[in-house]
């Protein structure tokens, strides 16, 4: 997920041998969360990737960048609909 590469150019092959629900399930899950995710990051120019980092992170620790209140609003959006206690 963290590869700064052309998405039209980038193909990832999954192989399974259908021994387990379980993964399929995992892969949607995966899914899911990096079309969030990721888009969230590009967005606001997110360098650290690590979800758990990136929510810990507080107003002072802003990763050198400058931030909106935009971007604390959809931070707290995110972290509710990526993280759900």
């Amino acid at each position: 997920m963290a590869l700064d590469y052309p998405a039209k150019k980038l193909w990832v092959y999954l192989s399974d041998d259908g021994g387990a629900d379980i993964m399929l399930y995992a892969m949607r899950k995966a899914c899911s969360f990096a079309k969030v995710w990721l888009l969230y990051c590009r967005k606001y120019g997110v360098r650290t990737r690590c979800p758990n980092a990136c929510f810990s992170m507080e107003k002072e620790e802003d990763d050198g960048l400058i931030r909106r209140a935009e971007f604390w609003d959809e931070r707290e959006k995110v972290k509710v609909l990526l993280c759900p206690v």
